[in-house]
């Protein structure tokens, strides 16, 4: 069992017991688990943790304001900064969107 170095300077650590596939499948369920808690705190939408992944954030009552304020919420927590070109509300539209984004701007920051 190890902890992400990644995940383990963030707020919201999550320990990965493996590698392959399974972990894979493990760090995106903490991920999303983390976008759920953000959603509620940063976005106010307490009904976050009762979404599918691809349901509509906005039509679940997050607002602009909510949008930006997660925006601020996952750079901090992920240590990425979300480049102008994903600042639009397709980015921040779903639970499974925000989650691939996250590990796309991570995965540009270890790869530099």
């Amino acid at each position: 069992m190890f902890l992400s170095p990644f995940l383990a300077r963030n707020r919201y650590p999550c320990v990965i017991e493996s590698t392959g596939p399974q972990a894979a499948l493990q760090r995106s369920d903490a991920v999303k688990t983390q976008i759920r808690e953000m959603l509620a705190q940063y976005a106010s939408l307490p009904s976050a943790a009762g979404l599918d992944d691809d349901a509509d954030l906005y039509a679940a009552g997050m607002s602009s304001h909510g949008s930006v304020q997660l925006m601020l919420a996952l750079e901090d927590t992920f240590d990425v900064e979300f480049p102008d070109n994903l600042l639009n509300r397709k980015s921040f539209s779903t639970i499974a969107i925000i989650e691939q984004t996250v590990n796309q701007l991570v995965a540009g920051k270890e790869a530099a």
